[in-house]
Formats: structure tokens, sequence, C-alpha cells
């Protein structure tokens, strides 16, 4: 998901009860990043939401 920073950061908020289906063996991961221009490569003033579960140990 992409957009402008607050919302993103309001989305990734809303996310946080996920948390609590961690456990000894997943891991939940919320990652927001600027996104570049496809054709230059330069920052744009979007971000993007990555949501990853990874598996521990």
């Amino acid at each position: 998901m992409t957009g402008a920073p607050g919302f993103i950061e309001t989305v990734a908020g809303l996310l946080k009860p996920f948390q609590g289906f961690e456990n000894d063996k997943t891991r939940l991961e919320l990652n927001i990043q600027r996104t570049k221009d496809r054709d230059t490569g330069e920052l744009t003033d979007n971000y993007a939401l990555y949501i990853s579960v990874a598996k521990r140990g």
C-alpha cells in the first residue's frame, strides 16, 4: 500500500492488534519506506507499508 505519510501511519496503527498473533514461532514486522519514482529513481513524497511474517529461530 502506498500514500502520504499520514495515511500510511494511520493504517499502520490500525494493524497493531495483529501483533497479538505473534508467538514463539512467528514474528510480525511492519516497515514503512519512502517510495522512489520508477523513471528517475528519486525519492517521492509517498510512502509504502510492508507487512511480513517471519519464522523465528
